[in-house]
C-alpha cells in the first residue's frame, strides 16, 4: 500500500502522462506519501476546432494496472489529455500523429486503420505502452452506413454495412464487397476496384456517393437525407 500511495502522489505532483510510468517512478526513487484531492471535471470539445479532432476520444489502456482510460479533447486551441483521476497535460504536434507530452517529455504516436485514428503507443525511459479507442468501429464508419438508391447504372440500389470492424457495400443483386478507405470521403472496393467518393450536404452529413468504374460514373443518394 505504501508503494502504490507513493506511485499516485508522484504521478500526481507531475502531472500529465506521468502516470504511465506507474511502477517505474516507485523503483528508481523515493517520495514522501501525500494526500492528493482530485476533482472530476467534464470538458467539452469544441466543435468549431477541426485541426484535433481525428484524435478525440477514450483510451483504453493496455498493461498498465494504475490507469484504464485516458481522454483526449480539444482545449484552449491545443490538444489535451488525462487520464482518470489525474492532471490534464497538453500535446504538443512533432510531425503528422506524432505528439510529445508537455509534463514529462514523452513520445506518443497515435496509430491508424484505413486512416482513422485507432490508438496510440507511448513511450517514455524505455518503456513503451498502448491505448486502443474506444468503439472505433461504429464511430470510424457510422456516418457512411446506409441505403442509397443509385442512378445512372445497372443497378438500383446500394447498402453499406459494417462487418467485422471494416466498411461494406453491396449493390442488388451482387456479393457484398469491402470499401477501403484512401483518404478522407475517399474510398476504393475490393472486386472491381471502384472509386467511391462519399459526398456531403452543408449540415456536413454523408448524403450520397459518386462511384467510377470502368470509366463509367453513377451516383447515390443515401435515402432519409433529401
Amino acid at each position: 500500500m505504501k508503494m502504490i500511495g507513493s506511485i499516485r502522489s508522484y504521478a500526481a505532483l507531475a502531472g500529465g502522462m506521468l502516470f504511465l510510468l506507474g511502477g517505474l517512478s516507485a523503483q528508481t526513487s523515493t517520495t514522501t506519501t501525500t494526500t492528493t484531492t482530485t476533482t472530476t471535471k467534464t470538458i467539452m470539445v469544441s466543435s468549431d476546432s477541426l485541426k484535433y479532432k481525428d484524435y478525440y476520444g477514450s483510451y483504453k489502456m493496455s498493461e498498465n494496472p494504475f490507469v484504464q482510460k485516458v481522454t483526449a479533447f480539444y482545449k484552449d486551441g491545443g490538444l489535451y489529455s488525462q487520464a482518470e483521476g489525474y492532471p490534464e497535460s497538453k500535446l504538443i504536434p512533432v510531425k503528422g500523429d506524432e505528439f510529445t507530452e508537455a509534463n514529462m517529455g514523452a513520445s506518443i504516436i497515435f496509430t491508424r486503420k484505413d486512416s482513422m485514428v485507432t490508438g496510440f503507443k507511448i513511450s517514455v525511459q524505455g518503456q513503451e505502452m498502448t491505448g486502443t479507442k474506444e468503439n472505433t468501429d461504429s464511430v470510424m464508419y457510422a456516418e457512411y452506413v446506409g441505403d442509397y438508391k443509385i442512378t445512372g447504372g445497372p443497378v438500383p440500389s446500394m447498402k453499406v454495412f459494417l462487418k467485422d470492424g471494416s466498411l461494406f457495400g453491396q449493390a442488388e443483386g451482387y456479393p457484398e464487397t469491402k470499401l477501403s478507405r484512401v483518404k478522407g470521403d475517399e474510398f476504393t472496393e475490393s472486386n472491381f476496384g471502384a472509386s467511391i467518393n462519399f459526398v456531403r450536404k452543408d449540415t456536413k452529413e454523408v448524403g450520397g456517393f459518386k462511384l467510377s468504374v470502368q470509366g463509367q460514373e453513377m451516383e447515390g443518394v443515401k435515402e432519409g437525407k433529401k
